[in-house]
């Protein structure tokens, strides 16, 4: 049995296909349009729906006016926004410039103190030999004085008060001798001018003053020579301030010979020391030095060390006036080291 064709022309739903095919195809182009849509949207939070691009104004310096609505649909779905009110004109920022990295400063050094080097100790000079100080003179033995009937009167005292040289010696009284002194020789000595006879009458008072030359006249008459003063001495016996000068004037003479004597060793004067030492010697009826030694030291020893030898070099002077009337004197010299 055969089919009987079937009549399609009167069919409802011929119409059916087109109109699927068309919906599927807005369906196809809303659901494309919703997802080209939520692609293209900014994410929440951007603010008024804007997409956020880095630009800046130098971008917008060549845009046309007319051109920038259209540029708007190219980067963003949404419409532009309303234009903001034109801000006040504020200077250009500069462009943004890529964070250098700002070298830190170095630590500033602080310069190591240099170690200070001491300083190398200078060598002491070498002290320069010492000469060597000459023997010192053996005394000449004075000569014992002969035997007289009269005693003699007592010897002075060879030790003296230290005194510098320049300043006058105060006078030493000499005593009395105890026998009866020899009424001739003193009234030759002392030839007062025309005395009247009653004051040369009372013994005590008038024969005391020229005692003092009476111990001069026999000293010169005792002296080594053994030449007397009245038998053509080299010097007649003095009164007492002729004598004190001659004192003065040899002091003096015998200051002046040390001074030019004087040694003043070379280290010493490098070291800068200086001071004045006081020496006492005795000098001799014959000029000779003797009994030296050291009474007013200068702080140094080495000062010292060197008056001693000032003193041994020169080791001998003038021999002791005769008129003077001393068999040996004890003097204190004082010997001056400053620097020029």
């Amino acid at each position: 049995m055969t089919d009987a064709p079937r009549d399609t022309s009167r069919h409802p739903c011929r119409l059916c296909t087109p109109l699927a095919f068309l919906l599927s195809a807005l369906l196809h182009a809303l659901i494309l349009g919703l997802v080209l849509w939520l692609a293209m949207a900014p994410p929440d939070g951007a603010g008024g729906g804007e997409h956020v691009v880095p630009v800046s104004l130098a971008m917008f310096g060549d845009i046309a006016p007319d051109e920038a609505p259209g540029a708007a649909p190219a980067t963003s779905v949404a419409p532009p926004p309303e234009p903001e009110p034109a801000p006040e004109p504020t200077p250009e920022p500069a462009p943004m410039q890529e964070p250098r990295l700002q070298q830190e400063p170095e630590p500033t050094r602080e310069p190591e103190p240099e170690p200070q080097t001491e300083p190398e100790p200078q060598p002491e000079p070498e002290p320069q030999p010492e000469p060597e100080p000459k023997p010192e003179p053996k005394p000449e033995p004075e000569p014992e004085p002969e035997p007289e009937p009269e005693p003699e009167p007592t010897p002075e005292t060879p030790q003296e008060s230290a005194r510098e040289p320049l300043p006058e010696p105060a006078p030493k009284p000499r005593p009395a001798p105890s026998p009866q002194p020899d009424p001739t020789p003193a009234a030759k000595v002392a030839k007062p001018p025309s005395p009247p006879p009653r004051r040369a009458e009372p013994p005590p008072r008038n024969t005391r003053p020229p005692t003092p030359a009476v111990p001069d006249r026999q000293a010169t008459a005792r002296r080594p020579g053994g030449t007397s003063a009245r038998g053509g001495g080299p010097e007649p016996a003095l009164s007492a301030a002729a004598r004190h000068e001659r004192e003065n004037d040899y002091l003096q003479a015998l200051q002046r010979a040390l001074s030019k004597r004087r040694y003043y060793p070379a280290s010493a004067q490098r070291r800068g020391l200086e001071g004045t030492v006081r020496v006492q010697f005795t000098i001799a009826a014959d000029g000779s030095f003797g009994s030296i030694r050291v009474v007013g030291s200068s702080g140094s020893s080495q000062l010292d060390k060197a008056a001693l030898t000032t003193v041994k070099r020169l080791a001998r002077f003038d021999p002791i006036p005769t008129a003077i009337g001393r068999r040996n004197w004890t003097v204190v010299a004082p010997i001056v080291y400053k620097l020029r």
